[in-house]
């Protein structure tokens, strides 16, 4: 289990961006949400382990995917529904969350996997690394925990999401259908992560299960 962090800024909210790699149980990596990878970073990934999969977990963050896909040509390339519209020239072996996904058997037992009903408009898929106890999101749940940026600070006080771990108010207005969200959120907790990666924020190194429970309590 890695991680790659950058300086992201959308709209003056400096939130940054995160990639994770997740090893595989047969030697291999898969790349979450990659970001804009320098040519050592490649070589860093590359010297892991086989790049099973590169992988685009929401509707959003795919701005690189096409990128990494092109840095490791060997690996599937799954994405979430509504990325293969936004970017028609990029190939895509599978939606997340399909049967076709499950079929290409990139994740192996090392990982599961859970697409998020109820938020068509997110499609997110949330990533559980089992031999690390870890539980990936990426605009599920964000972890500012502090912000020196006063636009920053101020817009995420905003957003329901500053100061611990939430579900922001602008990801909030993606849920649709909350029954079939929680039922989602459920079989993560089930899971019982110790460890949460987030694509915004500062990790979670301990009692992520609880903590997650905490930020969608208000589905109850």
């Amino acid at each position: 289990m890695w991680v790659i962090d950058r300086d992201f800024a959308l709209l003056g909210v400096q939130i940054g961006l995160r990639t994770t790699v997740l090893a595989t149980d047969d030697g291999g990596v898969v790349v979450i949400s990659p970001v804009r990878f320098e040519p050592d970073e490649v070589d860093a990934i590359r010297a892991l382990g086989p790049v099973r999969a590169v992988v685009a977990p929401n509707a959003l963050h795919h701005l690189f995917l096409g990128r990494a896909a092109e840095a490791f040509p060997e690996a599937r390339v799954l994405a979430a529904e509504g990325v293969a519209a936004k970017q028609p020239g990029l190939r895509i072996d599978a939606t997340l969350g399909t049967p076709a996904a499950a079929a290409l058997g990139v994740f192996g037992g090392a990982i599961d996997t859970v697409t998020l009903a109820g938020s068509p408009k997110s499609s997110e898929t949330l990533f559980f690394h089992a031999p690390s106890r870890t539980l990936v999101a990426t605009d599920a749940l964000f972890h500012v925990v502090h912000a020196e940026h006063w636009w920053t600070r101020t817009f995420m006080r905003m957003n329901g999401a500053y100061g611990g771990l939430a579900a922001s108010r602008i990801f909030r207005s993606t849920i649709s259908d909350k029954v079939a969200f929680r039922s989602s959120i459920d079989r993560a907790l089930a899971w019982r992560p110790e460890r949460l990666h987030v694509a915004h924020g500062a990790l979670l190194e301990e009692g992520a299960a609880d903590a997650v429970a905490r930020a969608y309590a208000w589905l109850r």
